[in-house]
């Protein structure tokens, strides 16, 4: 009897199952009602991207430590400090565990959770302005469609050497992590402008205050795009974004009610993108102009219990303000750094540095890396890789990252692999563990 989430060689080569979400979820008017059909043809060409079958089954429960005590330096040795960095880069070579298995733990962490200068960016192209849709004809638009398509595949591959070319440093593995969280796919979103922006806004503020990244991500055009805030009026409030904000983003599932979505959603109406700007002053965090002044509703709206006349950033606020906030995000930090299932003790203890210190991402990093705990010899090599982290991984680890390898051969391993990035199967991330495994 044949197995129904079995995959023939066949279906892997086409992209597995008919279903493609890269097309079921474009809008059908954005940027243009013209340009959108355009991409869809240019979508319906090509072959679908492949995404493994989720597999729900949860690893086992291992016998391990709950200590959250500092681990003690006797035990930071050779072992130790390879599981620390296998954890949070790519491919860490054994001189590199030497050295930091010779420095102490503390100056290790201190190292490795440090900021560091974001790189140069794949080229000028991440400052090209929208352009005006309604003034070029078809041949120009197709050209231009061709023209960011390639651009975002230099993106991608940009991104993957960096992976392979990562220092001893977490930043582009948390960048990796805030990717998979925020999961946001170009293909619906279509300027890659906006996924390099997105992209940078990771490794910015990936290891600083929760709400600052919330915010830069919320009101950033990619987020505004994908998942629809820039066609929310007060007429027709969207509730796509404020119900994954609630859900996937902060407090996670059974914390809010519907109404909650819905007052949400009159709140995140009025703001407006171009794909590459926006109408939200970071600075200020206010929006403004026309759009803003005709299409936000500025009424009474009731959210988790409190009454106001809010507006997006007010939401965000008053998210944070909920201790289920702080144990969803520690959680999701957990699952990618230690394992798939959870250990409350710990979650909890870090929920409490979280909050505690201002919901900032490195203290808490700084604490999970540092306890018996993730240290527990059950834990180390009970990670299943995901396909990023694996082969960028291996090409370091072969002394090859400074090897050119296509950018074809990278986009195209990468997609049969199951794991491209710039395209999460949907707003949830990719699922990771034994889906890995087929």
């Amino acid at each position: 009897m044949s197995n129904k989430n079995s995959l023939s060689r066949r279906n892997f080569l086409k992209g597995g199952k008919a279903s493609r979400p890269d097309i079921q979820r474009l809008n059908p008017n954005w940027p243009t009602k013209r340009v959108a059909k355009l991409v869809r043809k240019k979508l319906e060409k090509t072959h679908p991207i492949y995404h493994p079958p989720k597999v729900e089954k949860l690893p086992p429960i291992l016998p391990v430590t709950h200590s959250t005590e500092s681990l003690q330096d006797v035990n930071w040795d050779m072992a130790a400090a390879r599981h620390l960095l296998s954890r949070t880069m790519f491919g860490p070579k054994y001189p590199e565990i030497k050295e930091a298995s010779d420095n102490a733990m503390e100056i290790q962490l201190s190292s490795l959770l440090s900021t560091m200068s974001p790189p140069d960016p794949p080229g000028d192209w991440v400052n090209e302005p929208s352009p005006q849709w309604d003034a070029l004809i078809e041949e120009e638009i197709q050209a231009l469609l061709d023209q960011y398509r390639d651009w975002m595949w230099d993106l991608g591959y940009w991104w993957m050497k960096g992976m392979m070319r990562n220092p001893i440093n977490i930043q582009e593995m948390i960048a990796l992590f805030w990717h998979n969280y925020f999961a946001t796919a170009q293909s619906k979103v279509i300027y890659p402008q906006a996924m390099y922006q997105q992209n940078s806004v990771f490794r910015q503020f990936g290891l600083g205050n929760f709400k600052e990244l919330l915010r830069q991500v919320t009101f950033g055009p990619a987020m505004m795009i994908w998942l629809d805030v820039h066609r929310s009026t007060q007429d027709e409030p969207n509730e796509n974004f404020p119900r994954e904000l609630l859900e996937l983003f902060t407090m996670g599932v059974d914390n809010y009610t519907q109404d909650d979505i819905v007052e949400a959603a009159r709140a995140f109406t009025g703001y407006l993108t171009n794909g590459v700007e926006t109408n939200y002053n970071f600075d200020e965090g206010v929006a403004s102009g026309n759009w803003w002044t005709n299409k936000h509703d500025f009424g009474l709206k009731t959210f988790l219990g409190q009454t106001g006349h809010w507006h997006g950033d007010d939401i965000i606020n008053i998210i944070l303000e909920q201790d289920e906030t702080a144990v969803h995000i520690c959680s999701r930090l957990y699952k990618w750094f230690v394992y798939q299932n959870v250990d409350e003790t710990v979650v909890n203890e870090m929920a409490n540095i979280l909050r505690d210190n201002d919901y900032n991402i490195a203290t808490v990093l700084y604490f999970l890396f540092s306890t018996e705990h993730f240290y527990d010899e059950n834990f180390r090599g009970a990670d299943i890789q995901n396909p990023l982290t694996l082969m960028q991984g291996t090409i370091r680890k072969c002394g090859m990252e400074a090897f050119d390898f296509s950018t074809q051969y990278f986009i195209h391993s990468q997609e049969f692999l199951g794991m491209l990035p710039l395209e999460p199967p949907d707003v949830s991330g990719w699922p990771g563990y034994r889906s890995w495994i087929n």
